[in-house]
């Protein structure tokens, strides 16, 4: 895999909040997966720089969804899960209704998949990664003031080890 596997295909996205598009079911299934060249290069989603970073870009309930799913594939030791929409919400803080989980909850899964962090695979299954690249020039720009000059102190700390 490389890191264009983690680039949507160009199609309407998997999850539009917006147009309260939800799956039929509440089944979710995931493959979680590491990339080889991101899992060198890159960062694990429970690493300092996904908090200080990743953050301001994903969202805190993406960044919770990310290592939710990854500490659950450790967990029970395999990579592919097979969850519910209702409690993976509800386990990162996301309450889920009588009509299944929120519409909030669909629009994390619609971010994540915006900023080409997840992909869909054949059958509906979500890939959800291990690793975080390095944020692009654009969101590192778009970084409030703090965090630029803390991106910049972190990559040459990084680079000095």
């Amino acid at each position: 895999m490389s890191i264009t596997n983690f680039c949507h295909s160009g199609g309407p996205p998997l999850w539009d909040a917006a147009e309260d598009r939800r799956p039929v079911s509440d089944q979710l299934v995931v493959l979680v997966e590491s990339d080889k060249w991101i899992s060198i290069h890159g960062h694990p989603v429970d690493s300092e720089y996904v908090e200080w970073f990743w953050l301001p870009v994903l969202g805190p309930s993406a960044i919770w969804m990310l290592r939710r799913m990854v500490l659950e594939s450790e967990r029970i030791g395999r990579q592919v899960l097979d969850l519910s929409h209702s409690d993976m919400s509800a386990a990162i803080g996301i309450q889920t209704g009588p009509d299944g989980p929120p519409r909030s909850w669909f629009r994390v899964l619609g971010r994540l998949e915006r900023f080409r962090v997840t992909t869909e695979l054949d059958g509906g299954v979500v890939r959800f990664p291990t690793h975080l690249p390095d944020l692009s020039t654009h969101q590192r720009e778009r970084l409030p003031d703090l965090l630029r000059a803390r991106h910049g102190e972190f990559v040459n700390r990084e680079v000095a080890r």
